[in-house]
């Protein structure tokens, strides 16, 4: 019976230091492409193109900042093409350069809406081949929950008809 508590913990261990190695990689990846990585317990986890800035927050389990960094990173892949962009997502490209009126009328129209859930899930689906292509360990099932977590806090955003985005709180 001990032997299988400190197994368990092992494997816990060992997929603790995965995660943290994952982090690092990503991180070093962001670096190499100009981006600055900022991991704060007050932040939202969210990308600044205008910046490049990727911010993580850290009240979240290492595994959770990990796969939130593999979706930065996916919309760090998903903007790169600034032409492509502009035309897969003419919406949420737009909202980059209006004022606050204007985005608040913007938020709240189908077109906007559809553009963010649909970028929201390539940044999901896009991150995770970059974790793949880096060979990051990720456990798929924890990966594809926390994904469906976060789309859907912008489906019901969407539904609701609020301004403003569906981030998590």
């Amino acid at each position: 019976m001990k032997k299988n508590k400190k197994t368990r913990k092992l494997s816990k261990d060992l997929r603790k230091q995965l995660f943290e190695t994952g982090l690092e990689r990503l991180c070093d990846w962001a670096d190499k492409r100009g981006w600055i990585t900022d991991f704060s317990y007050t932040c939202e986890d969210e990308m600044e193109p205008g910046n490049k800035m990727i911010y993580i927050n850290t009240r979240q389990s290492v595994e959770k900042q990990l796969y939130s960094m593999i979706h930065e990173c996916g919309h760090v892949l998903v903007q790169s093409n600034v032409k492509a962009y502009y035309k897969k997502y003419p919406a949420t490209a737009e909202s980059r350069f209006l004022g606050v009126g204007r985005m608040r009328k913007l938020e709240k129209t189908k077109k906007y809406k559809i553009d963010t859930i649909a970028e929201e899930i390539e940044a999901w689906d896009r991150g995770k081949k970059l974790a793949r292509r880096l060979e990051l360990y990720i456990n798929e099932d924890n990966y594809t929950k926390l994904m469906y977590e976060c789309v859907y806090t912008y489906v019901d955003w969407a539904a609701r008809g609020k301004s403003g985005d569906g981030k998590r709180s």
